[in-house]
């Protein structure tokens, strides 16, 4: 039978791979990216608040095929 191994701590950091760390070029163009996406969502959707209120409260007209 095999018998399990006693693995030291050290040795565990040591057997697993190095990540390869993002560079900051990188990770700059993915946040100018994020920040132009969200700043065009925003101006895409941006809705008056006026118009929004007045929304809520309209009464529509419709009617009735049961009537």
């Amino acid at each position: 039978m095999n018998k399990p191994k006693l693995v030291k701590r050290g040795e565990v950091s040591q057997a697993r791979p190095a990540k390869p760390t993002p560079t900051a070029v990188t990770i700059q163009k993915t946040m100018n990216g994020v920040k132009d996406w969200l700043n065009t969502r925003q101006q895409n959707t941006r809705q008056s608040a006026r118009d929004a209120f007045a929304s809520l409260f309209v009464n529509t007209q419709e009617t009735c095929t049961e009537c």
